[in-house]
C-alpha cells in the first residue's frame, strides 16, 4: 500500500494555520440533542493537533520522513460533513426542529470551513472485504424477506470518479488511488480529487467501518413510516429497497429521494432542471413524474405499483398542507432530512436510490463502491450482533 500526494509534501495537520480553533457547540441543559463522544473527541483532537504535531519539526535535524508525517497526520483525521451526520448520533426531537437544525448547522460549519481533502493511496478493495466471507461462513441464510441480500466481494471502480478516465483502456500503467478517509472513491490524480472534494465530503466521505455496528444491524425506526425493513443497503444493491413497504411509505421515500437529489445537484453541481423549483417553477412535479418513469423502467418499484399508484404518489407530492413535508413545491436540504427522519443514515439511502434511478450520482459523483462497502459493513454488523 502506497500513499500519494502529487506536487506537494504531506502536511502534518488538516487544520489550517490561519483558522482559529473552534469548540463543539455547547448543548443546553435538558436539550434533546446529544453528540457522540467519538465525534467530540475527534473534533477536540483537530483543535489541539496544530500545537501537538509541530514538535517533531522544531529541530531541523529531526525532520520526519514523508511516511512519518503521514502517520502523524492520522492523529488529526479529516472529519467530513457526512461523518458529522452519520457518526454524531444526534438525538433529534421533532418538538424542537429549529433547535435541531441550528445544532447540526453549527457542527457542519465547524468541520467544513477550509477543509483539505485526505491523502490518496493505492488499495486492494477485496482485501478489506474478505473478512465478510469468514463472518458469513456457515450462515444459514439472510434475515431479509425471502431473498439473499449477501454480497461476496467488492468490485472496485474501473474509472476515475471525476473524469471517468479508465486506465484499463486509456493508460494501463496508471493505478487509480482511493480516498484515504473512506476508501470508497478512486481518482486518477490529485487534481481530480481536489475538483471532486466539495461534493465527495458532503455526500459519501465516511468509512463504513467507523459507523457503530448497532446503527447498521438495527436500523432506526423512522417515526412516520408505517413499515420497518432491515438490510436497507443490501436491498438498495438488489433493487428492492421499496419492496415490502406500505404504499404511503413508498410515496414519501420516492418524493424525498427526488427532492434531495435536486438539492444536491443544485448546491454541489450548480445543476438545475427546467421543470424544477430550483429554476423558478412553482412545483417540481413534471420533473418528478419523469423520475417515476425512470424508476419504473429500471424495475425498482414494488410489485403492486401501477398507473393508479403513480397518480396517488404525484397527488401526495402536490399536497400543500403544512403538515405534508413531502412537498414538491418546496426545496429541501440534507440536514432537514436528518431532522424529519430522525436518522442521518437515511440521507445516504435516499441519495443511493436516486443514483440507481438516474444512473449517476449527484453533481457527477459516484456512490457505487460506497454502496457495496455499506452492504458488507451492514451484513458484518448483523452477523456480529447475533
Amino acid at each position: 500500500m502506497s500513499d500519494l500526494r502529487e506536487g506537494e509534501a504531506p502536511v502534518s495537520s488538516n487544520v489550517p494555520d490561519h483558522q482559529e480553533p473552534t469548540s463543539t457547540p455547547s448543548l443546553a441543559s435538558g436539550s434533546h440533542h446529544e453528540v457522540a463522544p467519538a465525534v467530540s473527541s475527534m473534533l477536540s483532537t483537530q483543535e489541539q493537533g496544530s500545537s501537538t504535531l509541530n514538535n517533531p519539526l522544531d529541530n531541523q535535524d529531526e525532520i520526519a520522513s514523508a511516511m512519518e508525517l503521514l502517520e502523524l497526520d492520522s492523529l488529526t483525521p479529516t472529519i467530513t460533513v457526512v461523518e458529522v451526520l452519520l457518526l454524531s448520533e444526534l438525538k433529534v426531537s421533532v418538538k424542537d426542529i429549529i433547535g435541531a437544525l441550528q445544532l447540526i448547522e453549527a457542527l457542519v460549519d465547524q468541520v467544513s470551513s477550509n477543509q483539505t481533502p485526505p491523502f490518496l493511496k493505492v488499495i486492494d478493495h477485496n482485501v478489506d472485504t474478505n473478512a465478510f466471507a469468514k463472518l458469513s461462513k456457515g450462515k444459514k441464510g439472510s434475515n431479509s424477506v425471502g431473498r439473499d441480500d449477501s454480497p461476496e466481494k467488492i468490485t472496485p471502480h474501473a474509472a476515475c470518479a471525476r473524469c471517468r478516465h479508465d486506465p484499463a483502456v486509456n493508460e494501463p500503467a496508471l493505478t487509480l488511488r482511493s480516498c484515504l478517509n473512506c476508501e470508497a472513491v478512486e481518482y486518477c490524480s490529485v487534481k481530480c480529487q481536489l475538483t471532486d472534494w466539495m461534493v465527495h465530503r458532503n455526500l459519501f466521505c465516511v468509512n463504513p467501518s467507523a459507523i457503530p455496528p448497532d446503527t447498521l444491524a438495527k436500523p432506526h425506526r423512522v417515526p412516520f413510516l408505517k413499515t420497518h425493513i432491515t438490510n436497507p443497503f443490501a436491498r438498495l444493491a438488489k433493487g428492492i429497497w421499496l419492496h415490502d413497504r406500505h404504499k404511503q411509505d413508498v410515496y414519501a421515500l420516492l418524493i424525498d429521494s427526488f427532492r434531495l437529489r435536486e438539492a444536491d445537484d443544485f448546491n454541489y453541481g450548480g445543476m438545475t432542471n427546467n421543470d424544477s423549483v430550483y429554476s423558478g417553477r412553482v412545483s417540481s412535479c413534471p420533473a418528478f413524474r419523469r423520475f417515476l418513469y425512470q424508476a419504473e423502467a429500471k424495475g425498482l418499484m414494488p410489485p403492486w405499483w401501477s398507473d393508479q399508484k403513480r397518480v396517488e404518489c404525484l397527488t401526495k407530492g402536490i399536497d400543500k398542507r403544512q403538515d405534508n413535508y413531502h412537498d414538491l413545491h418546496a426545496m429541501t436540504r440534507d440536514i432537514e432530512i436528518v431532522v424529519v427522519y430522525e436518522d442521518a443514515i437515511m440521507t445516504m439511502q435516499l441519495r443511493m436510490f436516486a443514483e440507481s434511478v438516474l444512473g449517476k450520482g449527484a453533481a457527477g459523483s459516484d456512490g457505487r463502491l460506497m454502496l457495496q462497502k455499506m452492504v458488507v459493513a451492514e451484513e458484518a454488523a448483523r452477523v456480529l450482533s447475533k
